[in-house]
């Protein structure tokens, strides 16, 4: 029953937090005009890039924590690979 309540409290503020940022702003890129975008969707594009950047980093760490430490070379076998 806790987990319900929290889980409405929640939508109602995730709804009121959206209503309240659904006003016009202008994006200047670096490319192109300016350009009319709410700022919900603007705050929401962001977010949705910084979780798939977030995720991506974590996952590229553990694979390379799971092939383990690469071996060092030495002196002379980068002697032995110019020479071939």
């Amino acid at each position: 029953m806790a987990r319900l309540i929290m889980a409405i409290l929640a939508t109602v503020a995730l709804v009121a937090f959206s209503m309240a940022n659904t006003h016009q702003v202008e994006l200047s890129l670096v490319f192109g005009r300016p350009t009319e975008i709410r700022l919900i969707s603007l705050m929401g594009a962001t977010f949705g890039t910084g979780l798939l950047t977030g995720v991506l980093w974590g996952m590229i760490r553990r694979l390379k924590k799971a092939e383990g430490p690469r071996p060092k070379l030495q002196l002379s076998d980068t002697h032995d690979l110019l020479k071939d």
